[in-house]
């Protein structure tokens, strides 16, 4: 018993010993802060008044908006541009569409795409190609009035490029809002607008077709908003 009292004891004193050390530490931390506090608000009361500095908030750019336009403006629709397809005798056989790539009527403007028949669609099957153009979900959509209205112009040329067919889609008051709505389902618009006798099989020959392909020019007149 009595040496289990004093491995005590000495444990005790030992535990006593560092208790001390460890106050003695934390005094001179905190004096330690307490300094470097008094240095600080000397540093503070040394430096000119400086107007607190405000950093801009970060946000994400939105896309850029087509041009503004009032009521009474029109748009000018630039030409589009020429499609090519190929492969006219097999799509005529099959009696498959063929869908050109994907324009624009003007910069952020209209998206929309050629539709073509070989062997003709509706009063035009067995005797004429069938043109027809079809609105597309397009990125800038939401800056755009619709329904659509304007012309768009398909033309036919043949290797000389001279042109050989027109049809102008004229998209008016009396045009059915389903050919020119806003494509909010679909990569594309279900209704087409356009000729389904847009030119005959029988004057579809050479020059006009050359090695199996037709060149159609693709544009436009006014998008009255």
């Amino acid at each position: 018993m009595k040496r289990e009292y004093e491995n005590l004891s000495s444990s005790s004193a030992q535990l006593l010993g560092r208790y001390e050390e460890l106050r003695e530490t934390c005094d001179k931390l905190t004096k330690t802060n307490q300094d470097l506090k008094s240095q600080l608000t000397v540093l503070q009361l040394n430096q000119p008044n400086q107007p607190p500095i405000v950093r801009p908030a970060r946000a994400a750019a939105p896309p850029t908006p087509a041009p503004y336009l009032t009521r009474r403006e029109t748009l000018p629709i630039q030409p589009s541009g020429i499609l090519e397809m190929d492969n006219y005798e097999q799509y005529k056989q099959d009696n498959h569409w063929w869908y050109s790539i994907p324009i624009h009527t003007h910069h952020q403007g209209y998206k929309f795409c050629l539709g073509v028949v070989a062997n003709g669609h509706g009063t035009g099957r067995s005797t004429h190609l069938s043109a027809f153009v079809f609105f597309m979900s397009g990125d800038y959509d939401d800056y755009l009035t619709w329904p659509f209205r304007g012309s768009i112009s398909i033309q036919l040329l043949d290797h000389n490029d001279k042109i050989s067919s027109t049809y102008l889609c004229i998209y008016d008051q009396q045009v059915g809002t389903d050919y020119c709505q806003r494509v909010l389902a679909g990569e594309r618009a279900k209704l087409g607008w356009g000729a389904p006798k847009f030119i005959s099989h029988a004057t579809l020959k050479r020059p006009i077709l050359a090695g199996g392909r037709l060149r159609f020019k693709i544009s436009g007149g006014e998008a009255r908003v």
